[in-house]
């Protein structure tokens, strides 16, 4: 414990009421803890539970796969239709059967052609709704800077919003 106390050089600071905190001194001191460390601790817990800029979005992970699916499926499709069309024409298709499993393969191909195009454009759209977002999240960190540089007098509640849109920005 000294050896990371040694290291401990820059001190985060947050205003709350007097109530708060004896209720965070009690906590802490019913650990053997400092409301320092305490805190510290919770905040080295939480680190990690928010999600992180950049990564693909769980909606976009599942197009992804959705579209891996559809492309097996087409290039599946694609090799059975080549592979009928070659049959039906060296056999002329006399066989009514033949050509209803033809026609139906060639409607299902089709089909997932149009599927595929739909998550291609679901796929894109997601896309442009991440730029707008990370836009947005840009705009945010700009204000949550302002705000903080502007503010002397700020309530306990208008800081730890303040204080979670900082931290929300920074992941």
């Amino acid at each position: 414990m000294k050896e990371q106390r040694e290291h401990l050089t820059s001190p985060i600071s947050f205003k709350t009421i007097a109530s708060q905190k004896a209720e965070f001194d009690k906590i802490a001191s019913s650990h053997n803890l400092t409301t320092g460390e305490w805190v510290r601790s919770i905040l080295e817990m939480n680190k990690y539970s928010y999600g992180r800029i950049g990564e693909p979005t769980e909606k976009e992970i599942e197009l992804l796969r959705l579209n891996k699916e559809l492309q097996i499926k087409i290039d599946q499709h694609e090799v059975l239709t080549k592979y009928s069309d070659k049959s039906r024409n060296s056999l002329e298709c006399k066989n009514i059967e033949l050509q209803k499993a033809c026609l139906e393969l060639k409607a299902n191909t089709t089909q997932l052609l149009k599927e595929f195009e739909v998550l291609n454009k679901n796929q894109q759209q997601t896309k442009i709704e991440k730029e707008k977002a990370e836009e947005c999240l840009l705009k945010l960190k700009r204000e949550i800077s302002i705000l903080i540089e502007n503010g002397n007098n700020w309530s306990f509640y208008e800081i730890e919003t303040i204080s979670k849109l900082k931290d929300l920005t920074e992941l």
